[in-house]
């Protein structure tokens, strides 16, 4: 008896261990868009500033998403391009946090008021660099156990209608990203 050789599924070519932290990082970003980036104390009261009451936490909550979202479409399409939209949202991410951490007890103090920089600003800065540290290293791996160019990648799609949708909705989640971050670029920063 023969044995026919089982088609190679698109978990097998992947670095699980990257995987799950890219996940898990793309989870911790849209938990930390929601959470407090800035507390300002004064000696009546204090007030939170959450990520999402301005532009700064909105475009990282959609990239965090849209990172998820190609993730989760790398688990049935055995590509590099959901990885590549992943790092781009990850960027996004890496770049809203440092700056809006870097100018954040800057922007938020004056001299009657004691703030410090949330929770959730320090967390995204965290997830963004292990999102970016997850799909690297499994983008790496990929690209040592395959023979991914660009032309075969094509040719697959032209020949496979499952393939070509995928192709699809990771095009629509590179081109939604690159959107996000020439918004980023354009809008003023979030405590100005």
């Amino acid at each position: 008896m023969s044995t026919a050789a089982l088609p190679r599924s698109a978990m097998s070519t992947l670095n699980i261990a990257g995987y799950g932290v890219a996940c898990v990082a793309s989870l911790v970003l849209i938990v930390a868009s929601l959470g407090p980036w800035g507390v300002a104390q004064t000696p009546v009261n204090s007030l939170t500033f959450n990520g999402t009451d301005g532009t700064d936490g909105k475009i990282t909550l959609i990239a965090g998403c849209v990172a998820g979202a190609s993730l989760l479409l790398r688990a049935v399409w055995d590509s590099l391009w959901p990885f590549v939209v992943a790092m781009l949202a990850g960027v996004v991410c890496a770049v809203t946090g440092f700056v809006d951490l870097s100018r954040g007890q800057a922007l938020f103090s004056d001299d009657q008021t004691f703030v410090s920089v949330g929770w959730g600003l320090w967390l995204l800065c965290i997830g963004s660099v292990a999102l970016l540290l997850g799909v690297a290293l499994c983008a790496i791996t990929q690209a040592k156990n395959s023979d991914w160019t660009i032309g075969a990648e094509l040719r697959e799609l032209a020949g496979n209608p499952r393939e070509l949708t995928f192709a699809i909705a990771s095009v629509l989640c590179a081109i939604a990203t690159i959107i996000l971050v020439v918004w980023a670029v354009s809008i003023r920063p979030l405590w100005q």
